[in-house]
């Protein structure tokens, strides 16, 4: 596997906001809307809800920001 053939790299990000505007300023992305949805998720003590907002870039190399 080649590095240009992914489609896109997802990063776990603590502040989604901030990291776009880092990835803005530093490398000239753009970005899609941003996304807001509650994830259902499985552990050992029973079902949970985790918070989850991602954004898609407009540009290449594609990433995902999920935080």
């Amino acid at each position: 596997m080649k590095a240009e053939n992914l489609y896109h790299t997802g990063i776990v990000v603590d502040d989604l906001e901030a990291t776009m505007d880092w990835f803005t300023k530093t490398a000239g992305y753009t970005w899609t809307d941003v996304v807001t949805v509650d994830q259902q998720g499985v552990t050992p003590a029973g079902a949970i809800t985790i918070p989850l907002k991602m954004v898609y870039s407009g540009c290449e190399p594609r990433l995902v920001l999920l935080q």
